[in-house]
């Protein structure tokens, strides 16, 4: 008979729907330059630290602005705000690409003034200082995932034509020497933004940082069916799991999991044979595309329950398993008694359902 655990399990597998934290990798790095216009820089897959894709923004721009010209659009208006999406060659057969469209939702940054004058000078409140920045223009690269993704903010063409008298290679140096002396490891798990104002001699000041709030880490429940190659037979399977999944920045990267296994052999003709396992497992996903995973994991198990001869006393086993997708996991088990003795190999292919 099943008993009482492996009845509840299956039950909160059955009627509690599954939750599963999505999301962007990154952090952002908002620059105000000294002629007002807002740089997000995005970094992927790094730590904020590391921002040397920053160099490489000015030659983004020139593209842009080269093949811009040859459109020979009328000027820019700030009672129409436009959109551009920009698209620089990175594959083989790629071309640069330049699309645009109404941009309704002029950007509206708000920042308090520095706690430095108000606290040199008692006249200054809590004032708060609204820059409007009417156009965006997102400069990425073509394929995905982006080494190089920027939003710029800007209210003509002028200003973007100034920027490429930038010396960013300096303002990069220097925005990574102040953003090392700040300690975040505390929240390093969550996306972090920090609003940075760059002066006319390329210094930075950080006028605001932030997290995202809440905890995305959550506990999805599953159950599936499969099939197990042992000692040269296919046996038959189902099984239900709860795993804590943790996330880093929005993307699942840990998953800690328990789960109940029935295997159940049908080769003999006049008997049937369900033998029970529990398993504490634990996957990596080691994929830096947050749309795409890569999950690889480790699980350890043991029989609970034993019916007929297929099985020893005192049985456990040791597998690995490869994610191919959502619902499709396969890898080699190892089986053995007590101290691995009676070692011999088998093959795992699961079907999750639910």
């Amino acid at each position: 008979m099943i008993n009482k655990t492996s009845i509840i399990l299956l039950l909160a597998t059955l009627f509690i729907p599954a939750l599963q934290a999505q999301g962007d990798y990154k952090d952002t790095l908002s620059l105000i330059m000294p002629n007002n216009v807002q740089i997000d820089q995005l970094v992927y897959y790094k730590k904020t630290e590391n921002i040397e894709v920053l160099k490489e923004f000015q030659s983004y721009l020139k593209d842009f602005l080269n093949d811009f010209k040859k459109l020979e659009t009328e000027g820019l208006s700030e009672d129409h705000p436009v959109k551009f999406k920009y698209k620089r060659s990175s594959g083989r057969f790629a071309t640069n690409s330049l699309t645009f469209s109404d941009y309704h939702t002029p950007t509206t940054i708000l920042f308090a003034k520095n706690e430095t004058d108000m606290l040199n000078d008692q006249s200054v409140t809590n004032e708060i200082l609204i820059k409007k920045r009417t156009h965006l223009l997102e400069l990425v690269q073509n394929e995905y995932p982006y080494e190089f993704k920027a939003l710029v903010h800007f209210n003509n063409i002028d200003q973007l034509e100034e920027l490429l008298d930038y010396n960013f290679e300096d303002i990069t140096n220097n925005l990574e020497t102040l953003l090392a002396k700040g300690k975040r490891d505390s929240k390093k798990r969550k996306a972090f933004t920090a609003f940075v104002k760059i002066d006319d001699n390329k210094q930075p000041e950080i006028l605001q940082t932030a997290f995202l709030p809440g905890n995305n880490d959550v506990i999805q429940l599953s159950a599936g069916s499969g099939m197990q190659g042992i000692k040269g037979d296919w046996l038959g399977s189902f099984n239900a799991q709860a795993t804590i999944i943790l996330t880093r920045k929005g993307i699942d990267k840990h998953a800690i999991s328990f789960s109940y296994e029935w295997l159940y052999n049908f080769t003999t003709p006049n008997e049937k044979y369900i033998n029970e396992f529990i398993d504490l497992g634990y996957a990596h996903n080691f994929s830096k595309n947050p749309n795409k995973d890569n999950w690889m994991g480790i699980s350890f198990g043991f029989m609970t329950k034993r019916r007929g001869e297929f099985f020893s006393n005192n049985t456990y086993r040791l597998g690995l398993n490869t994610r191919l997708n959502k619902n499709l996991a396969i890898g080699p088990q190892m089986y053995f008694n007590d101290f691995f003795k009676d070692v011999y190999p088998g093959v795992n292919v699961t079907i999750t359902l639910l």
